[in-house]
């Protein structure tokens, strides 16, 4: 008879990672129509756009895991270069939640989380502030928080634990609204419009910097 495998205990929740997921798997259609332009690749103050969401949370997560489309080889690039971990959504044109879904699994299956910091790679100004104003809040298995500016909730999200099945039970965007309404995240009050400023069209590219530089 052969010896019975022994797999290690996992760690403790404290010395698990926090593991932060770039969402960069979206069509980006109304940026432009024609799909030949990717607007994740649209110049922002000197970088791509989706490298700005990368860079925030590489300052806060021990890993970043970026969800791309298939066939989205520069961005892939851009982002590895970053630091992120990448995989590709082969569902991602079907809706957010499927690269969501995506993002979660690999992030539990790589990294072993204490919890999630769910960003979207077309919200360049979030304020690092923010980020760690989130963190900052006690957490426990079922957390869930969220910021607010104004009475809007926008992103990151973060998460414990207890709500990545959740996470990864999602498929389209009525998916991912209808998890938000169920779990209800805590809302954080923030000085910060950026959690609600994301690239739809071209010219949001300049609004948008105008307005983060004042």
């Amino acid at each position: 008879m052969g010896r019975a495998v022994r797999f290690p205990r996992p760690a403790p929740p404290e010395r698990r990672p926090i593991v932060g997921i770039v969402l960069a798997a979206g069509a980006g259609t109304r940026f432009d129509r024609s799909g030949k332009v990717n607007k994740l690749l649209a110049a922002f103050e000197g970088l791509p756009l989706a490298c700005h969401a990368a860079r925030l949370l590489t300052a806060h997560c021990a890993h970043v895991v970026a969800v791309t489309s298939p066939g989205d080889g520069e961005l892939r690039d851009w982002l590895t270069r970053e630091g992120c971990l990448s995989v590709e959504s082969s569902r991602s044109g079907e809706g957010l939640g499927f690269s969501l879904a995506a993002g979660v699994a690999e992030a539990r299956r790589s990294y072993d989380p204490q919890a999630l910091v769910v960003l979207l790679a077309d919200l360049p100004v979030v304020r690092t502030q923010t980020v760690a104003r989130l963190l900052a809040v006690p957490r426990n298995a079922d957390t869930m928080v969220a910021p607010c500016y104004d009475g809007q909730r926008g992103y990151p999200l973060v998460c414990g634990p207890g709500q990545f099945a959740r996470l990864a039970a999602c498929s389209d965007d009525r998916s991912v609204d209808q998890m938000l309404a169920r779990s209800r995240p805590t809302l954080i009050d923030v000085d910060d419009p950026g959690i609600v400023q994301d690239i739809d069209f071209p010219p949001d590219l300049v609004t948008l910097r105008f307005d983060a530089l004042g």
